[in-house]
């Protein structure tokens, strides 16, 4: 039998499942008052004050709601409905009523889509608007995308606006479809997948489709699909070049997926032990295979008239290779050494990028990070037990070192720059949780964790989107406009001050 660090097995196990439980009901109600605004030291804690944007009776509602969770016997109810409707979706004549609810996600998502454009959104929209290029440096293949979706727009009378929104929310259903597989091979039956999947996608990833523009949505479209891939080659239901060619795909859409070369390289020694030969010849072939992509498609740009794109994406890849500081260049990574400098130049491991981290990390995946963490300090062995463990720990471990150097230049506006770590760490945390969700504190603790997220992130966070209320946080504020007095940099430097 499989046993979890949190579930383990028989009575000691049930005890430290309950433990964790408690430990989340308290740390539930502790943060009711920080979302509030009512602790001082914590007002500019971005990420953690989302229901100061609504109005009071929204913030009643949604702390009854999180009180209401910390009770037992609501998360029993929630339990037996969740368990009667996954029953019901399960049966061989409900196939249309699956494929039904995976179109009605971006339906919904349209309604709820952003209307509020902030930060890179403003900057996203407005080069895919008057730009000639084809494509922007990093996100290569997602900026592409969005052109394309723009023109769609255009050519169709809806608008370039509309016609970006509506590729980017029908992401959500090709997410839905991609993770709901993933929780196939993360957990070990149907049920505990459904959940696998929730917890994944629960959090502010969600916001990321709902009309946001930005490149994410396909960055996590691809990175599930790498996951699915990577389980499968595991299993030996994939070959090397298919996975090689899923992660060449994802290195075009978003240069981020660089950072999962390692883990891409580490999958043949867990399957199988080979000569150093082999392997080696292995591992080159499938980084000529993950290069393919992006060299295509820089080749079809060259020869379809896009030479200086090319040229420009080049140029960019040179400036970023310079690690800061950097006076009068661009500052792409946090400083490896000296001081913090002015708006998110920020030393690394300073007060300040810490700060960061935490307020993005708690917007992307409230309960996830707390849970890989609990797993890291009680039982590490954990983390590499398996090879399905050793691959997702691996991703994770390169991810993290990825957010941790890549300097956030908008500030809490680029809440979404770690997107990409926070949904591998998502499919740890679920892998390891699933393994013992049977048990009945483990089952309560699942329920806890995606109602807390929903109603501390998820909620308010699409409410923001759609309307930030009165409050003067930064997202009700448009730092990006009347930069009167210099650049755009310093405008935007005194505006969101506090918060940077």
């Amino acid at each position: 039998m499989t046993t979890s660090a949190i579930g383990g097995s028989g009575a000691a196990g049930s005890s430290r499942a309950e433990l964790a439980m408690w430990a989340a009901v308290a740390a539930s109600v502790l943060l009711i008052p920080i979302e509030l605004g009512w602790v001082a030291a914590l007002q500019y804690a971005w990420g953690f004050t989302l229901w100061e944007y609504l109005p009071g009776a929204g913030c009643v509602v949604l702390t009854g709601l999180v009180l209401l969770f910390c009770w037992r016997a609501p998360r029993e109810i929630a339990l037996r409905v969740l368990r009667a409707s996954h029953g019901a979706l399960e049966r061989p004549s409900s196939w249309p009523l699956r494929w039904a609810a995976v179109a009605v996600v971006p339906a919904l998502l349209w309604m709820l889509r952003e209307r509020e454009f902030l930060g890179d959104s403003k900057i996203i929209l407005y080069a895919t608007a008057t730009s000639d290029a084809a494509f922007h440096f990093p996100d290569i293949g997602a900026t592409y995308l969005l052109q394309q979706g723009f023109n769609l727009g255009q050519l169709l009378g809806v608008g370039g606006l509309n016609g970006v929104q509506a590729l980017v929310c029908a992401t959500a259903a090709l997410a839905v479809l991609c993770f709901a597989k993933l929780g196939g091979y993360l957990a070990p039956s149907r049920r505990r997948a459904a959940f696998g999947a929730t917890l994944i996608l629960c959090g502010g990833v969600m916001r990321i489709f709902a009309g946001h523009i930005e490149v994410y949505s396909f960055v996590v479209v691809c990175l599930g699909v790498y996951l699915c891939y990577a389980f499968a080659y595991l299993e030996g239901r994939r070959n090397w070049f298919a996975l090689s060619l899923a992660a060449g795909v994802g290195i075009w859409i978003h240069l981020s997926f660089l950072f999962l070369l390692p883990s891409l390289l580490l999958l043949p020694l867990l399957v199988e032990t080979r000569p150093r030969g082999e392997l080696v010849k292995q591992w080159t072939l499938g980084l000529v295979i993950a290069a393919a992509p992006i060299i295509s498609f820089f080749v079809f740009m060259w020869l379809g008239g896009h030479a200086s794109d090319v040229e420009k994406a080049w140029a960019k890849l040179l400036r970023w290779s310079v690690v800061g500081p950097t006076p009068g260049g661009h500052e792409a990574w946090i400083r490896p050494w000296g001081k913090d400098g002015a708006g998110t130049r920020y030393a690394l491991f300073s007060w300040r990028h810490l700060k960061y981290l935490a307020n993005s990390f708690f917007i992307l995946a409230p309960a996830i990070v707390p849970v890989v963490a609990t797993f890291a300090l009680i039982s590490p062995r954990r983390l590499v037990s398996t090879p399905q463990t050793a691959f997702l720990s691996c991703a994770c471990a390169t991810l993290i070192l990825y957010a941790i150097i890549v300097r956030p230049v908008m500030g809490p506006y680029d809440w979404d720059l770690f997107s990409i770590t926070a949904v591998s760490l998502g499919a740890l945390a679920a892998h390891l949780l699933t393994q013992d969700l049977e048990s009945r504190p483990l089952a309560q603790l699942s329920i806890l964790l995606v109602a807390v997220t929903l109603l501390f992130v998820t909620i308010p966070f699409l409410i923001v989107g759609i309307h930030p209320g009165t409050h003067r946080g930064p997202f009700a504020v448009d730092a990006l406009t009347g930069a009167e007095n210099g650049s755009w940099e310093t405008t935007f430097e005194q505006h969101l001050a506090p918060w940077l």
